[in-house]
């Protein structure tokens, strides 16, 4: 007799946006960098993936971050992640704080709040699926809390940090 198990598990997981170039912009992905450049600064960016295909992933971020006296830094971070009839939008606002022990050596610490929302869009999957009350009802709107932290050590040509990208 020959007996076969299945076990199935359930696994949730984050789908966190391909900032592929996140070295420009290392606040993208870690709070403790607003303010790293001494100065404030804007970042804009955009990616469209498989860009001859419909409803491929395209990706847009618009950050700002500033420093502020005494170690403190403030930035805030929008994007949007558009899949096929699938699309999220996130608002993150950060805090960090440089600990600083000579102009070559010091400590970043930061931490985002925000919210996020996803929509689908019925309209581009057209009758008969856009009545169907299994996917009519994932249409609702469905918003959540965001949150990021991360922490980043800084010397002279060494740069090392780390982050939690969602809380």
């Amino acid at each position: 007799v020959l007996f076969i198990s299945v076990v199935t598990t359930c696994a949730c997981a984050q789908d966190i946006a391909n900032f592929t170039q996140f070295f420009i912009n290392p606040y993208a992905l870690n709070p403790s960098y607003a303010g790293i450049e001494g100065r404030s600064a804007f970042f804009l960016t955009y990616r469209k993936q498989w860009a001859s295909i419909e409803g491929g992933p395209t990706i847009f971020n618009f950050s700002y971050h500033t420093p502020l006296k005494g170690g403190l830094n403030l930035g805030a971070n929008v994007a949007n992640d558009a899949r096929g009839i699938l699309s999220n939008t996130s608002v993150q606002c950060s805090a960090a704080y440089a600990l600083v022990f000579d102009h070559q050596k010091f400590i970043r610490f930061g931490i985002s709040a925000g919210g996020s929302w996803n929509l689908i869009d019925l309209e581009k999957i057209g009758p008969p699926y856009d009545t169907d009350p299994a996917i009519v009802g994932l249409a609702d709107q469905h918003a959540s809390i965001l949150g990021n932290a991360g922490i980043s050590l800084h010397m002279k040509s060494f740069h090392l940090g780390a982050s939690l990208p969602t809380i």
